[in-house]
């Protein structure tokens, strides 16, 4: 019978890896103080010019989906990095699930290749986080954010919602692989052997 803390593990497993995927899919990561453009791993804002007031329009670097098309070497690495460590995630979220549905025995086995998977999916997402603000010294991103900006120097823009998100999400993440190892489904009531004292 799984304890409290599988179910804590599940439900943190399941937290994390939908907080960081869909952190990974906003263009929120730095945003521009007029708060209409905004630069993410795949996706930017930019007003939209065809309107006297302002106006926000979202899409794809280069108009769809794709890694060629994304701006820099940098965010190309974290798009990687990032979406690797949210993919393995997500993998551990079902394996997560799979570990209440087969029998006692085979479990630990599953539990124990989670922990390892959440273990890379870890480093995997802080060095995507890491990556991500070397491509600051882009040209693209200095056009929109100022001549200045450089390596972890956004200039005038700032940090997104979605990038702390981000961060937030990895940090969580941390305490995945470390509950995993205080799941423990070979003990319940029934198998405890009472001893008169």
């Amino acid at each position: 019978m799984p304890t409290f803390v599988h179910y804590l593990w599940i439900l943190l497993t399941l937290l994390v890896s939908v907080t960081c995927t869909y952190s990974l899919l906003q263009p929120e990561w730095f945003i521009h103080p007029d708060f209409i453009h905004s630069f993410g791993v795949y996706a930017y804002c930019l007003r939209d010019f065809r309107y006297t007031h302002a106006r926000q329009i979202c899409g794809y670097y280069g108009g769809q989906f794709g890694f060629s098309n994304v701006p820099s070497k940098a965010w190309k690495a974290a798009s990687l990095l990032y979406g690797g460590g949210s993919m393995f995630l997500c993998i551990s979220c079902l394996f997560t699930l799979i570990s209440l549905c087969i029998r006692r025995g085979c479990d630990t086995i599953v539990i124990l290749m989670t922990s390892y998977l959440q273990t890379a999916a870890v480093v995997f997402l802080m060095c995507g986080i890491l990556s991500f603000p070397f491509g600051l010294s882009s040209d693209y991103f200095r056009h929109y954010c100022g001549e200045s900006a450089s390596i972890f120097h956004s200039d005038i823009c700032s940090v997104g919602w979605a990038y702390m998100l981000a961060i937030v999400g990895t940090a969580l993440s941390v305490f995945c692989p470390i509950l995993s190892h205080f799941v423990d489904t070979s003990k319940d009531e029934s198998s405890v052997i009472k001893t008169d004292v």
